[in-house]
């Protein structure tokens, strides 16, 4: 007779693989756990990038931080090298006007004075804003060269002929003034003068083209500045230049300063030194882009006190006594053309 299992037997062997069954799933569970956390730990090691920015790594933050910034310092020139690159080119390219034209052009910082009776300022540097145009130093000429030019102007100009201060004394052929003594800066070139040559009137124009002097000193403008801004001022002489230029070739142009006046001169408010050394700049600057000589002849004229000598005017303030028309010849004999 078989004997059956009692049912605490099953009972016991149910707890048994249950329990058996439990313990092989913790195992496995564990096993599973530490296979994923492994592989996890194991998967994350290339990407520290969490603890670059958590910052808790503070070994791999100062490794790490530079790498950063570094990729955003050269993020930055990728956005500028343009500008850069146009930087390093454009003073290239700006490189040769910038250092050639100081040395060409330096401009004249002209000063006003203020007082009811101005000064004559002066145009100091004059010769570096308009190199080869302003007539510079050179050895004494002497009489051969005076005697190449012929003056054209005004009553200032009248009184070489009135001292007979050139070749033919009183007689010289050498100054070209209208009948009157006076010449104003409007429409020269049509304007007539007492042609020496013929002892007739004829235009400025015709003079140049019988004549064809060798050189023409023209100074005009001392009744011009009275009225005349820079646009017009320059353009009279633009066209007088043009003009002989047109008639003669070969004739040298040369603009000669307005002279300074004394402080006793008594029409200040239309004729003073201000305005004639600002009109001496615009003379030198119409030279310049006319294809003439500027002669500075003022310099010489103005007294330590920034005026016309009162021994060197004539009576009035403002024309010249012999003395004076003498140095203004001395300084041209010294500041002649260059020569060929």
């Amino acid at each position: 007779m078989t004997n059956k299992p009692k049912r605490n037997d099953y009972d016991q062997l149910f707890k048994v693989v249950v329990i058996a069954t439990v313990v092989a799933l913790a195992v496995l569970l564990i096993l599973l756990l530490a296979f994923f956390a492994t592989g996890a730990l194991q998967g994350k090691q290339p990407d520290d990038g969490i603890v670059i920015i958590t910052g808790d790594d503070s070994s791999t933050t100062d490794t790490e931080t530079p790498a950063v910034e570094t990729t955003a310092a050269t993020a930055a020139p990728e956005t500028e090298p343009g500008p850069e690159t146009e930087a390093d080119t454009e003073p290239d390219t700006e490189s040769e006007p910038a250092i050639a034209e100081p040395m060409e052009t330096e401009p004249v910082d002209i000063k006003e004075d203020p007082s009811d009776i101005p000064r004559y300022m002066g145009l100091d540097g004059i010769e570096k804003e308009f190199p080869g145009t302003v007539l510079a130093e050179t050895e004494d000429l002497g009489d051969e060269y005076l005697r190449r030019i012929v003056f054209l102007g005004d009553s200032l100009t009248y009184g070489l002929k009135v001292y007979g201060l050139l070749d033919g004394g009183r007689d010289t052929k050498q100054v070209w003034v209208p009948s009157n003594g006076t010449l104003l800066l409007s429409n020269v070139a049509d304007a007539k003068i007492l042609f020496p040559d013929t002892g007739t009137e004829i235009t400025v124009r015709e003079a140049v083209g019988i004549k064809k002097p060798d050189i023409l000193v023209i100074a005009l403008g001392i009744n011009g500045i009275s009225f005349l801004g820079e646009n017009d001022f320059t353009t009279q002489f633009a066209k007088l230049i043009g003009e002989v230029k047109k008639q003669s070739p070969d004739t040298t142009v040369i603009l000669q300063s307005m002279f300074p006046v004394a402080a006793s001169y008594e029409l200040q408010k239309s004729i003073n030194n201000n305005k004639i050394c600002r009109g001496n700049y615009w003379m030198a600057k119409a030279a310049n882009e006319n294809g003439a000589y500027f002669l500075n002849t003022a310099e010489v004229l103005v007294g330590p006190d920034g005026y016309l000598p009162e021994d060197m005017q004539s009576g009035d303030g403002l024309h010249l006594s012999i003395s004076a028309y003498k140095k203004v010849l001395e300084y041209i004999k010294t500041h002649g053309v260059p020569q060929e």
